[in-house]
């Protein structure tokens, strides 16, 4: 019998500072590891506290995680138009 490819769930989190993303992403980090999951997050900001371009990406796997960066998106989630 074969063995069953790992499952992967790649989310990204992006649009203007100031918009909670970073803590969303942490927190949903949080959620997909008490599923089990094994998580790696990565976060991306401009260094102003509001307005500027922010995003975080999640890889959770219910394996070994190959790639710790989100590389074919299953989820997104964009809060403004730059961003996009």
């Amino acid at each position: 019998m074969a063995e069953r490819a790992p499952r992967v769930i790649e989310i990204r989190l992006c649009g203007s500072g100031g918009q909670g993303l970073l803590v969303a992403g942490a927190i949903l980090a949080e959620a997909l590891t008490l599923e089990g999951l094994s998580v790696a997050q990565s976060q991306s900001f401009e260094p102003t506290s509001r307005g500027g371009m922010s995003r975080t990406d999640l890889v959770g796997s219910d394996g070994v995680l190959d790639f710790p960066l989100a590389t074919a998106l299953d989820c997104a989630l964009i809060l403004d138009q730059v961003a996009a």
